[in-house]
């Protein structure tokens, strides 16, 4: 399984989902969901010009489901539907938890 950091996702998509609601802050929130998806784009690219090992294929499919999602949440913010923008965030922060290990275990205490 891939790994993430699950927290640090989680707080940045937590962040962006609040700028989205905030009127004030809805451009810099949609800019920073912009950046996420051309990181996305760039990790898409650099997986489908590797050799195309089943692991790399499986990467490069669960890549493209979050760009789905991550996109469909800017086109959401770009047309006024933050509602539906904080929807499909959550949907990717379920998706992140549900095919993700975590790269920075919970401490144990």
């Amino acid at each position: 399984m891939w790994m993430v950091d699950k927290n640090g996702v989680r707080e940045a998509i937590d962040a962006i989902k609040v700028k989205l609601t905030d009127s004030n802050d809805a451009a810099q929130g949609l800019a920073d969901l912009h950046s996420i998806i051309r990181t996305k784009e760039e990790h898409l690219w650099r997986a489908s010009v590797q050799c195309s090992y089943a692991r790399v294929v499986e990467l490069s499919s669960l890549l493209e489901m979050e760009l789905n999602m991550l996109s469909g949440a800017a086109d959401a913010a770009e047309n006024g539907n933050s509602a539906r923008a904080t929807t499909l965030l959550d949907d990717f922060l379920d998706f992140i938890d549900e095919n993700y290990s975590d790269e920075i275990p919970p401490a144990m205490s």
